[in-house]
């Protein structure tokens, strides 16, 4: 009788947090973040002489939109390489991080999102500042979450370039695979496109010019002087 009632005792119950001390807990760790984006409507841009400036601009551009009244739909992502912006008209659009010069949030305008690029003309290939704007009510945090990108992108390109020349003053030569491996400079500066020598085309003689050189020449040859 006694050995059934041990047998019939119940044991005692677990809490979750009794079972996370004993087993362990799990944790998630997320390595490389989505990068954000928002909808906006897209105001233009304006040639601006300022590249650590943008309040006249966004005035400009602020009135403007006043009097036209003419939104532009636009999908604004912030990365390292800088910013991506799709709209229907004219697909995506990068900015890249070395072009940008300056990004803050308009003081009169909350909403109104502000970027300085630094384009380059096809004409003259001459370069020239302009400011760029997007409505967007979360324009504050475009704003940190794209500088905190820029930053960190100047700061991993600096990382990269003193790492390559050390290697180069040490063996005497660039690492070819730590090169191939390296994103720092992809990210911050845009990708050089290869320039085409030019191309000299070689006609082959075919064998009936052949035959008319050696004709010319037996024919030559064969004058009497």
């Amino acid at each position: 009788m006694l050995l059934a009632q041990n047998d019939d005792v119940a044991l005692p119950k677990l809490s979750f947090g009794m079972l996370n001390l004993i087993f362990g807990r799990s944790k998630s760790v997320t390595i490389n973040e989505a990068d954000p984006s928002y909808k906006c409507i897209y105001l233009g841009n304006v040639i601006t002489p300022w590249a650590k400036n943008i309040e006249s601009a966004a005035n400009t551009l602020w009135n403007n939109h006043v009097r036209r009244q003419v939104s532009t739909q636009m999908k604004v992502s912030l990365t390292r390489q800088g910013i991506k912006a799709w709209t229907e008209q004219h697909g995506l659009t990068e900015y890249w991080a070395s072009r940008i010069t300056f990004c803050a949030v308009s003081p009169q305008q909350p909403s109104m999102f502000c970027w300085v690029y630094r384009h380059e003309t096809t004409r003259n290939l001459k370069q020239e500042l302009r400011c760029h704007a997007v409505l967007c009510s979360k324009a504050s945090q475009m704003e940190d979450q794209l500088q905190q990108r820029l930053c960190e992108a100047l700061q991993e390109f600096r990382r990269e370039k003193i790492a390559a020349q050390r290697a180069r003053l040490l063996t005497g030569h660039t690492n070819a695979r730590r090169q191939m491996l390296s994103t720092g400079t992809s990210n911050y500066r845009r990708p050089r496109v290869l320039k085409l020598d030019s191309i000299e085309e070689t006609i082959e003689a075919t064998p009936e010019d052949d035959n008319d050189n050696v004709s010319q020449e037996s024919g030559y040859a064969s004058v009497s002087i």
